[in-house]
């Protein structure tokens, strides 16, 4: 059975207002992500490939963002990993 979720009146200054009930599947696609993130997880360390976690100044992430714009790539990652592969090898020479 379909459960539902409707927005009562604590939720009435809220953006994105429906008087309709909402379908709730939470579960499913909770199911269906973890596998495709240990699936993408996988094939990434397949590669040689690992994570790397850092936090930034949000001028820099936003100069970052400008450039994956200008270029039409999906994400930060190849910028940043062409970044630090750029420095490492200009200040090692």
């Amino acid at each position: 059975m379909l459960e539902t979720y409707s927005r009562d009146k604590a939720d009435s200054d809220l953006q994105n207002q429906t008087t309709q009930p909402l379908p709730v599947r939470m579960t499913q696609h909770a199911d269906r992500n973890s596998r495709d993130v240990a699936a993408h997880r996988a094939r990434q360390a397949a590669a040689g490939r690992m994570p790397v976690t850092t936090y930034m100044p949000v001028d820099l992430v936003q100069m970052i963002d400008r450039i994956k714009e200008e270029r039409g790539v999906s994400s930060r990652a190849p910028l940043i990993e062409e970044a630090v592969r750029f420095y490492i090898e200009n200040t090692r020479a």
